[in-house]
């Protein structure tokens, strides 16, 4: 029985590895700038490919969602200047767990192998590619993003007003779908470009 459960759990991570990208881009095909959440299941598994990400299942959770989601950015936005690693950070408290963690095993965008560095400082997370700042941090947003002006940073959080404080993208969530909005100012003064794709499927912002 053990080893019937390691290998069913060893396929799943499989599934996953084989891309995130697939949220964006079947959203792209679908003309949608919103994902649902809460239940989904290997079954409901819709996949679709975008070139050089691979592809990957629909997500359930919330949170599953928001990692996949996070995965996919990385092949919508420039950074200048790119070398090394590719590194996610996550501020505070982790809402994600271990499962982000089994997504990213292997992955790679550009050639740059992708890690994940989670901290309580912002000052620690200066050199990522994206940094998300979860509800944990709603108190210290200004003070965070104060901390990370003037690094190429693209920084995703997801409570109400993220964006008109300054963040570059902001997840909101309401009757099981998760949405994004997107601060095209915020992301040109980090040096960013956001590909004019992950554009349309955004929110306005408000």
């Amino acid at each position: 029985m053990t080893h019937f459960r390691s290998l069913s759990t060893r396929r799943k991570i499989a599934v996953v590895l084989l891309g995130a990208a697939v949220l964006i881009v079947a959203l792209l095909a679908a003309g949608m700038a919103f994902l649902n959440f809460g239940h989904g299941s290997d079954q409901n598994a819709v996949q679709a490919q975008n070139p050089g990400q691979g592809f990957a299942p629909w997500p359930s959770t919330e949170y599953e969602i928001k990692a996949a989601m996070l995965l996919n950015f990385a092949g919508f936005v420039k950074w200048p200047a790119p070398k090394g690693q590719f590194t996610i950070g996550i501020l505070g408290q982790d809402p994600f767990g271990s499962a982000f963690d089994q997504m990213l095993q292997g992955r790679e965008v550009g050639g740059r192998k992708m890690v994940i560095i989670r901290s309580r400082e912002a000052g620690d997370l200066t050199g990522c590619q994206i940094v998300f700042i979860p509800m944990s941090e709603q108190a210290k947003v200004a003070e965070i993003l104060a901390r990370l002006r003037g690094a190429h940073v693209l920084t995703v959080g997801e409570h109400e007003g993220f964006v008109k404080q300054g963040g570059a993208i902001g997840f909101s969530t309401a009757g099981g779908k998760v949405r994004f909005e997107i601060n095209t100012g915020a992301a040109r003064d980090a040096g960013l470009e956001i590909n004019p794709r992950l554009l349309q499927l955004s929110q306005p912002a408000r």
